[in-house]
Order: structure tokens, then C-alpha cells, then sequence
């Protein structure tokens, strides 16, 4: 009987050991990383056709940011008549972005300018947030979002924008003479 207690006893002590060697840091910040962003946005938005009309897929993005610290120029080439509202284009990418699973970021997409003509090029804002920890912003930096007052380790703002090629935005607005 005393060998059964001595037992119980030192299994107790062997489960109460190995449970404490098995604790995580609470205090351990998950990073969110640019490659964790260029994962993200090549799997939701590379390939995803903005037109209303014929085909206008985004075509493969490069990160570095040109022109404008944070901004991301693009060509989306259009075929069979291509067209696009460009209000209609934010909401596709809104709606790509969220619907990333398991994603560790949260976009929110707005329009930053309207085209005047057909061919303008159009400015999306884009706001990161973090869905838990934060930013590793020298990641981001050095993958070539470098503006450190867009940058930081809980929002990253970034503009994306897309000039028509062989293609026409619908939602012209008018400008005054």
C-alpha cells in the first residue's frame, strides 16, 4: 500500500513539474512581420480582377515603395473592354483583404483620390493594424514601407496606386474650368 502512495505521490510531482516547464512567456509580443504582410496581400489581391466590365486583374505587386514614401504604384492592364468603377475597385479590395483566413492583419481600404478622367491614376489608402502583438517595423522599413510617420509598430498606412492600362475608369468626376 505504501509503494501505491509513494507512486501516486512522485507521478503527482513529475505532472507538476512537467506542466511548469511547459508555461509560455505571457509577456512574448507576436511580430508581425513584412513578409507576413507580402503573403497576405500577394494571396488576396494579386490576381483579383477589379473590372466591372471585361477583365482588369491586379497584376503581381512590387514592394518597394516608389514616387511618395509608402505608395506602391501599379498597372492593371485591361482586356475585352475593360472597365472599372474605382469606388467598386475598394470595396473588391476591402473585401479580399478581410476575408484573408487566419490573417494577422486588419485592412481597411479607402479611396484617397477620384479620377477626372478615364485614365487618371487613383490613390487607395491603406490602413494595417495588427490583429494581436504589433509591427516589426524595421521589417517593414527595409521591405520599403520607409516612411517612420506611416510606420509604426500598431498602424502601417500605405497607398496603393493603380493606373488603367488598356482600360477606363467609369466614375469620372467632373472638374469646374
Amino acid at each position: 500500500m505504501n509503494k501505491k502512495i509513494l507512486l501516486s505521490i512522485l507521478l503527482v510531482l513529475v505532472l507538476a513539474v512537467s506542466c511548469k516547464n511547459n508555461t509560455t512567456d505571457s509577456t512574448a509580443t507576436t511580430k508581425v512581420t513584412f513578409d507576413d504582410f507580402r503573403d497576405e496581400i500577394s494571396n488576396s489581391l494579386e490576381g483579383l480582377d477589379i473590372a466591372t466590365t471585361g477583365q482588369m486583374p491586379i497584376p503581381a505587386i512590387t514592394y518597394a515603395a516608389t514616387g511618395s514614401e509608402n505608395t506602391i504604384n501599379i498597372q492593371v492592364t485591361g482586356a475585352n473592354n475593360a472597365t472599372a468603377s474605382s469606388e467598386d475597385a475598394a470595396t473588391k479590395m476591402q473585401t479580399a483583404l478581410n476575408g484573408i483566413a487566419n490573417s494577422k492583419i486588419k485592412y481597411t481600404v479607402t479611396q484617397d483620390s477620384f479620377p477626372t478622367s478615364t485614365t487618371d491614376v487613383v490613390s487607395y489608402e491603406i490602413v494595417m493594424t495588427p490583429t494581436s502583438g504589433e509591427f516589426d517595423v524595421n521589417s517593414f522599413i527595409n521591405g520599403g514601407l520607409n516612411d517612420t510617420a506611416q510606420t509604426t509598430a500598431q498602424k502601417i498606412t500605405f497607398w496603393l496606386d493603380i493606373t488603367p492600362n488598356n482600360a477606363t475608369w467609369t466614375d469620372v468626376i467632373a472638374t469646374s474650368k
